[in-house]
């Protein structure tokens, strides 16, 4: 099971697991058991009503999570230039705000609908609609911005796989012929980089070594040192 926490159990696999499968369906068989064994059967303020408005806010609950979920695609990857993982934070504070006070008009639904069942009706139906209108908006115009960011950001690099491929089987091809001395250069100030705690400028030189060795690699894919025939080889 991919872990995105310490905790297994708090895994999102595991609370997803848990709100979909048990604490939903849960909810839901009891308000249609309710419907078989209390008197009156349905009508708000019954416990089919109770259990049912239960029900629904953790099915709202999981609709606001996938939200959330693309919310955090766009913000993290794909809106901004630079990638921000300060932004998937933001979302779930933002997700547990809404859960938070959607839990807290349920709550106080739930109490009207013992003191003044008819009032709670009205304000039960007119929230559970602008709440769902809300919600898919939400989602509905969050998903275009995203797939409008994918296509943006594909039409801005064509043809990137193919280039990073094609660049490294000329690297590789170089190697094979005559591993030049940049390259020797540079993979023994990489190892001395790695090994201990090197100082600012081991690290600065190895960069640099590293820049020259890929600059000599263009220029020789530019001269045309290297044959077509063995790039296809590879």
């Amino acid at each position: 099971m991919p872990q995105y926490t310490d905790s297994e159990f708090w895994d999102k696999f595991v609370i997803a697991y848990i709100s979909i499968r048990l604490i939903l369906l849960a909810f839901r068989i009891i308000d249609q058991l309710s419907y078989l064994f209390t008197i009156p059967r349905s009508g708000t303020g019954s416990w089919a009503w109770f259990f049912g408005v239960i029900g629904t806010y953790f099915l709202f609950l999981e609709w606001m999570y996938i939200g959330c979920f693309w919310i955090q695609l766009i913000y993290t990857y794909f809106v901004s230039e630079s990638i921000n993982l300060k932004n998937s934070r933001r979302c779930w504070i933002t997700c547990l705000v809404l859960a938070t006070l959607l839990a807290l008009w349920d709550i106080g639904l739930l109490i009207g609908g013992m003191i003044n069942p008819a009032s709670a009706d009205k304000f039960y139906r007119v929230g559970f609609i602008v709440t769902l209108i809300l919600l898919g908006l939400s989602i509905l115009g969050h998903g275009i911005i995203l797939a409008y960011h994918l296509k943006t950001q594909k039409s801005r690099i064509p043809g990137l796989d193919h280039r990073v491929s094609h660049e490294t089987r000329v690297g590789n091809i170089q190697n094979k012929k005559n591993g030049s001395p940049i390259d020797r250069e540079f993979s023994s100030n990489s190892s001395v980089v790695s090994s201990s705690s090197s100082s600012p400028e081991k690290i600065k030189h190895a960069a640099e070594v590293g820049n020259l060795a890929n600059e000599i690699n263009f220029e020789i894919l530019d001269s045309g040192t290297i044959d077509r025939e063995d790039i296809e080889e590879t």
